[in-house]
């Protein structure tokens, strides 16, 4: 059975239904107030901007995320080589840098696209000089030509894991001072 306070708001609820206060307010506009529909022929395209984009970072945007998504030997790309940091550049290319220490020293780099060959070309740096430039690759290609170009193997992956755990844990403050690996 329904308390008073619950059947003083049924009634109140059904004085208000008849009064119309629940009614969707109806629309006043006129058919020829509405906007009208573009119904143009698409602009043809000019040869010299064929393949380019308005966006100037949509090419490395995609670059960035092919390696977002790839995985070296089971683990994120980022992770596994250690990278933080990257650069959208408008020119379709994408730089990584600074790269963690690596066995082949490599220090930055940079991934161009190639609107000629549909395909991507990757430039390795050691300090400020390019130390090799590969071929034309895709992009399924990108994480594995890096990671082997850097040198990095599954134990020096291991090793540089394992310091940053005994780190963080023996020396909880002095994890957030370093930069890793080292």
């Amino acid at each position: 059975m329904a308390s008073a306070k619950q059947i003083k708001a049924q009634k109140l609820f059904a004085k208000r239904v008849k009064r119309g206060d629940f009614k969707k307010a109806i629309a006043k506009t006129k058919k020829s107030e509405l906007p009208q529909r573009i119904t143009t022929k698409p602009k043809a395209v000019d040869p010299k901007d064929y393949g380019t984009s308005k966006d100037t970072h949509q090419i490395p945007q995609g670059m960035l995320d092919e390696l977002l998504q790839s995985k070296v030997r089971g683990f994120p790309f980022f992770p596994y080589t250690g990278i933080n940091d990257y650069l959208l550049m408008g020119n379709d290319s994408l730089m990584l840098k600074p790269i963690p220490p690596n066995p082949n020293h490599i220090s930055a780099i940079l991934i161009n696209y190639n609107k000629g060959e549909d395909g991507f070309n990757i430039v390795f740096y050691k300090g400020n000089d390019p130390v090799e430039t590969t071929g034309t690759l895709y992009v399924g290609d990108l994480a594995d030509a890096i990671v082997q170009k850097m040198g990095i193997s599954w134990r020096f992956f291991m090793v540089t894991l394992i310091k940053k755990l005994i780190i963080h844990d023996f020396f909880p403050s002095a994890y957030h001072a370093q930069t890793f690996p080292s």
